[in-house]
């Protein structure tokens, strides 16, 4: 949950240089899920696979923890994996510039 407190600000400097959040939660409960956005107000797109650890995702990519984080170009390639906020923001603001 504190990496999303560091993303909040992240995503708001950086949304309209084409940096995009999409979360997928494997939370099994939907209202707890629901409840979760709307607490902490995420303002990225926001999607669930009911699942659980049995999520198709989890297997796909090899998902074993999580939270995890992809950072994805926009030809769909993966650049990063499990980046932390300090080396993200060092990516972003390298992009921009």
């Amino acid at each position: 949950m504190e990496d999303y407190k560091l993303l909040k600000p992240l995503y708001a400097k950086y949304k309209n240089t084409g940096f995009e959040v999409f979360a997928v939660s494997v939370d099994d409960d939907q209202l707890k899920w629901k409840q979760t956005i709307r607490q902490n107000a995420y303002p990225w797109i926001n999607v669930i696979d009911r699942l659980g650890p049995n999520a198709k995702a989890m297997g796909d990519y090899g998902i074993y923890k999580y939270p995890s984080n992809y950072l994805i170009d926009t030809n769909g390639k993966i650049i990063e994996k499990d980046i932390d906020m300090e080396d993200l923001e060092a990516f972003l603001k390298k992009r921009t510039n």
